[in-house]
């Protein structure tokens, strides 16, 4: 009987019974040969511990699996939302661009200068709204994507970068150089290509129209880690901007001469941590900046060739 009344008293977990089963515990050691029982209670309390925890335990288990599950699910809906809405935003946009390419080119022998400069203005705003409709699925799409890893070679994804941005690469007549770049990365490669996209553009983006645009693409071992770095010779960013600079639709530069959404580096951050990476900027106005990021190293990579490239255009 005292046996039973420890148990309950344990069982129900409050001040009260919790001294009740002290007391019993203090009556069973004052009873003689009562050490069997005392043994079988000392078990069952040990039992019953364990069985409290192993169920707290499994009841947040449940309740994380529950909010992974609502995550990859809004994640899901919020992919197929930017599709359809990317689609929808498209479809039309670019039938304004069409048919206001049509109306300059019916007026190319006009004399109406406003009508011209209206057009032109409105061709403009739709690209522009086009460029950020895309860039905005394309968030979407790396926000909700799981990573792809794969070993690919560095050097042909650069390859791939700098053919993508050769128009301007030309017209800015600018030096790329790479130094100590892996010839092996173990990573998603499209969405690593995107990252470099996003700062290659933004070095030719933010050029000064005074001086020969050079960009250098170094990497370097830390620990673990890859440490890569663009630096260029551009205008640079007030340190005033320095910690927001990575944040959604953040763009510092209002200068029409700097088209964009300001996307490209939220997107790039995104990418890097996704890869358990870290990304951050140092750069000073008028002296140019330098982009880095960390990604962690696998055995499947080879280390440096110690090879620098210079890519003139």
């Amino acid at each position: 009987m005292l046996f039973y009344n420890a148990i309950i008293s344990f069982t129900a977990l409050d001040l009260q019974s919790l001294n009740g089963f002290i007391s019993s515990v203090q009556l069973l050691l004052a009873t003689p040969g009562s050490s069997v029982t005392l043994l079988l209670l000392c078990c069952c309390l040990g039992l019953s511990v364990l069985c409290f925890y192993l169920w707290n335990s499994h009841i947040k288990w449940q309740k994380q699996n529950l909010e992974l599950q609502s995550y990859i699910e809004s994640n899901i809906r919020l992919e197929q939302f930017a599709e359809i809405a990317s689609h929808d935003f498209k479809s039309p946009l670019r039938t304004v661009i069409s048919f206001t390419g049509l109306a300059k080119k019916r007026l190319v022998d006009s004399n109406d200068k406003k009508v011209n400069a209206y057009l032109d203005l409105v061709e403009k705003s739709a690209i522009q709204l086009d460029n950020l409709t895309e860039d905005l699925l394309d968030y979407a799409q790396i926000n909700a994507m799981t990573l792809g890893k794969s070993k690919f070679k560095v050097r042909e994804m650069i390859q791939e970068v700098i053919d993508i941005h050769e128009h301007d690469i030309r017209e800015k007549k600018a030096d790329i150089v790479l130094s100590d770049i892996p010839e092996y990365l173990y990573a998603d490669r499209r969405k690593i290509q995107r990252v470099f996209q996003n700062l290659i553009s933004n070095a030719t983006k933010f050029s000064k129209l005074d001086s020969k645009l050079t960009i250098l693409i170094n990497c370097r071992q830390l620990g673990r880690d890859f440490i890569f770095s663009f630096a260029d010779n551009g205008i640079g960013i007030d340190e005033r901007y320095l910690p927001s600079i990575f944040e959604t639709l953040n763009k510092l530069n209002t200068n029409e001469r700097f088209a964009g959404s300001g996307l490209g580096l939220a997107m790039s951050k995104e990418i890097i941590e996704k890869h358990g990476g870290k990304i951050w900027v140092e750069s000073r106005l008028d002296e140019g900046s330098t982009f880095s990021f960390s990604l962690p190293r696998h055995d499947l990579e080879i280390a440096y060739d110690a090879k620098k490239e210079l890519l003139v255009y």
